[in-house]
């Protein structure tokens, strides 16, 4: 298993219950493709480099974790899709 990292982010305006369901999901994804899950942070609200969405800031999310490559193509779909 090789060690990645992710950044990914959400919409400024989600309550933290809603973050708290994506990154339940995240950590479900990786432990069913026997992943292992190391860290999550949640870095707070940044101003972004352009705009998204008509969204100027975004809630940044750091994860860290071991898994192979099937792991990491299911874990861009899912963020994808979310």
């Amino acid at each position: 298993m090789r060690k990645y990292e992710t950044i990914y982010i959400l919409q400024p305006d989600l309550s933290e219950d809603e973050i708290k369901v994506i990154a339940d999901k995240v950590q479900d994804v990786i432990a069913s493709y026997k992943g292992d899950f190391q860290r999550l942070e949640d870095w707070g609200i940044r101003k972004l480099a352009y705009v998204i969405k008509k969204f100027s800031r975004g809630r940044y999310l750091y994860l860290r974790y071991d898994g192979g490559r099937e792991l990491i193509a299911e874990l861009e779909r899912r963020l994808r899709l979310d």
